[in-house]
């Protein structure tokens, strides 16, 4: 049995929050295949689209609520998430705040993680996190 005949890895489901802000980018909020939930970089968009804070700590707080709510969609939570990466603008001023934001959403033992400092495309963003997760069959 060939690998493509034992995984059928075309299959893909789209998870989309309702109320979510449209997205410009050619990009899934949230797509399961396979038994994960792969999450797109999330960033502080508030429902209208616009920013939300500028600062870490604000921005920090609603990209993982905007992450709440994807996972959430797709029967999921933060105990299930088994990879992250964090996209800092400012990461050797943030990196601290940042982290002791990310702890009071993930638990022991926490996802494996990844944090890069990095530009983000849009002016005015500071955090951006993708997930991986597990989901029931």
């Amino acid at each position: 049995m060939r690998l493509k005949e034992a995984i059928d890895m075309s299959r893909k489901t789209l998870v989309q929050p309702a109320g979510a802000p449209e997205l410009k980018a050619a990009l899934s909020p949230g797509i399961i295949s396979n038994g994960f939930l792969f999450v797109s970089g999330a960033v502080a968009f508030g429902p209208d689209g616009s920013i939300v804070g500028d600062d870490v700590t604000s921005q920090t707080h609603q990209t993982l609520e905007n992450i709440r709510a994807i996972l959430a969609e797709a029967g999921t939570g933060f105990d299930d998430v088994v990879q992250s990466r964090a996209y800092l603008t400012r990461i050797q001023e943030d990196f601290t705040t940042f982290d002791s934001i990310y702890r009071e959403y993930f638990s022991t033992p926490f996802p494996a993680r990844t944090t890069i400092g990095i530009e983000l495309a849009i002016p005015g963003l500071l955090v951006e996190i993708d997930v991986v997760a597990t989901v029931a069959s």
